[in-house]
Protein backbone atom coordinates (compact mmCIF):
# COMPACT_ATOMS: atom_id res chain seq x y z
CA UNK A 1 0.00 0.00 0.00
CA UNK A 2 3.00 2.39 0.88
CA UNK A 3 4.58 1.55 -2.50
CA UNK A 4 1.13 2.55 -4.19
CA UNK A 5 0.83 5.68 -2.55
CA UNK A 6 4.40 6.82 -2.97
CA UNK A 7 4.27 6.11 -7.14
CA UNK A 8 0.82 7.88 -6.85
CA UNK A 9 2.63 11.06 -5.23
CA UNK A 10 5.52 10.71 -7.64
CA UNK A 11 3.43 10.72 -10.71
CA UNK A 12 0.98 13.41 -8.72
CA UNK A 13 4.37 15.59 -9.30
CA UNK A 14 5.29 14.99 -12.39
CA UNK A 15 2.08 16.36 -13.99
CA UNK A 16 2.19 19.70 -11.76
CA UNK A 17 6.09 19.77 -13.12
CA UNK A 18 4.36 19.06 -16.38
CA UNK A 19 1.66 21.73 -16.40
CA UNK A 20 4.32 24.32 -14.71
CA UNK A 21 7.15 23.59 -17.47
CA UNK A 22 4.16 24.13 -20.17
CA UNK A 23 2.86 27.25 -18.68
CA UNK A 24 6.31 28.97 -18.85
CA UNK A 25 7.32 27.49 -22.50
CA UNK A 26 3.73 29.18 -23.92
CA UNK A 27 4.35 32.62 -21.72
CA UNK A 28 4.46 35.82 -24.02
CA UNK A 29 3.88 33.26 -27.22
CA UNK A 30 0.63 35.29 -28.10
CA UNK A 31 2.76 38.98 -27.88
CA UNK A 32 5.52 37.11 -29.78
CA UNK A 33 3.24 35.96 -32.54
CA UNK A 34 1.38 38.55 -32.56
CA UNK A 35 4.32 41.39 -33.20
CA UNK A 36 3.82 43.96 -35.81
CA UNK A 37 7.05 44.03 -37.57
CA UNK A 38 7.65 47.66 -39.42
CA UNK A 39 9.68 47.80 -42.13
CA UNK A 40 12.79 49.87 -42.19
CA UNK A 41 14.65 52.07 -44.56
CA UNK A 42 18.26 50.74 -44.30
CA UNK A 43 19.32 53.28 -47.30
CA UNK A 44 19.05 56.13 -44.38
CA UNK A 45 21.10 54.55 -42.25
CA UNK A 46 24.52 55.79 -41.30
CA UNK A 47 27.57 53.03 -40.72
CA UNK A 48 27.81 52.15 -37.02
CA UNK A 49 27.10 48.83 -35.09
CA UNK A 50 23.63 49.33 -33.10
CA UNK A 51 22.13 47.35 -30.51
CA UNK A 52 18.47 46.78 -29.74
CA UNK A 53 16.54 44.41 -27.77
CA UNK A 54 12.77 42.76 -27.38
CA UNK A 55 12.11 41.58 -23.80
CA UNK A 56 9.21 38.88 -23.78
CA UNK A 57 10.42 35.84 -21.80
CA UNK A 58 12.05 33.34 -23.61
CA UNK A 59 11.49 35.15 -26.48
CA UNK A 60 13.64 37.85 -25.85
CA UNK A 61 16.83 39.16 -27.95
CA UNK A 62 19.49 41.32 -27.82
CA UNK A 63 21.68 41.86 -30.53
CA UNK A 64 23.89 44.02 -32.71
CA UNK A 65 23.45 45.19 -36.18
CA UNK A 66 26.76 46.09 -38.45
CA UNK A 67 25.85 48.56 -41.05
CA UNK A 68 28.14 49.44 -44.14
CA UNK A 69 27.85 51.87 -47.02
CA UNK A 70 24.09 51.59 -46.29
CA UNK A 71 23.44 47.76 -45.98
CA UNK A 72 23.46 45.23 -43.63
CA UNK A 73 26.23 43.41 -43.39
CA UNK A 74 26.07 41.59 -39.95
CA UNK A 75 23.92 41.09 -37.02
CA UNK A 76 25.20 39.14 -33.59
CA UNK A 77 22.94 37.36 -31.36
CA UNK A 78 24.43 38.65 -28.33
CA UNK A 79 21.66 37.51 -25.88
CA UNK A 80 19.03 35.10 -25.91
CA UNK A 81 16.24 34.00 -23.92
CA UNK A 82 15.73 31.23 -26.18
CA UNK A 83 19.35 29.30 -26.32
CA UNK A 84 17.34 26.08 -27.76
CA UNK A 85 16.57 27.91 -30.71
CA UNK A 86 19.58 29.29 -32.15
CA UNK A 87 20.06 27.92 -35.67
CA UNK A 88 16.47 29.38 -36.52
CA UNK A 89 17.85 32.76 -34.93
CA UNK A 90 20.79 32.57 -37.09
CA UNK A 91 18.64 31.46 -40.19
CA UNK A 92 16.89 34.66 -39.11
CA UNK A 93 19.41 37.01 -39.20
CA UNK A 94 20.88 35.14 -42.34
CA UNK A 95 17.68 36.37 -44.10
CA UNK A 96 17.71 39.45 -43.39
CA UNK A 97 20.93 40.31 -44.55
CA UNK A 98 19.98 38.70 -47.58
CA UNK A 99 16.83 40.39 -48.20
CA UNK A 100 17.92 43.67 -46.45
CA UNK A 101 15.07 44.20 -44.60
CA UNK A 102 13.89 43.36 -41.43
CA UNK A 103 10.22 42.24 -42.44
CA UNK A 104 10.73 39.02 -43.59
CA UNK A 105 8.50 36.09 -43.93
CA UNK A 106 8.66 34.07 -40.66
CA UNK A 107 10.30 30.66 -40.31
CA UNK A 108 7.13 28.26 -40.64
CA UNK A 109 6.97 26.74 -37.10
CA UNK A 110 9.42 29.39 -35.65
CA UNK A 111 7.06 31.93 -36.04
CA UNK A 112 7.59 33.51 -32.35
CA UNK A 113 11.11 33.25 -32.63
CA UNK A 114 11.49 34.84 -36.01
CA UNK A 115 9.40 37.93 -34.89
CA UNK A 116 11.09 38.24 -31.55
CA UNK A 117 14.38 39.01 -33.25
CA UNK A 118 12.74 40.79 -36.40
CA UNK A 119 11.75 43.00 -33.27
CA UNK A 120 15.11 43.04 -31.79
CA UNK A 121 17.14 43.92 -35.14
CA UNK A 122 14.05 46.89 -36.30
CA UNK A 123 14.64 48.28 -32.75
CA UNK A 124 18.53 48.34 -33.12
CA UNK A 125 18.09 50.16 -36.70
CA UNK A 126 15.50 52.33 -35.50
CA UNK A 127 17.64 54.25 -32.67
Amino acid sequence: MKVLKIILLCFAGLIVLTAVMAGYGTLGLKEAMSLEINSVDVSQIDDGVYTGSYENGRWSNTVAVTVENHKIIGIEILDTGNNSQIGVLKQVAGEVMDQQKVDIDSITGATATSKSLEKAIENALEQ
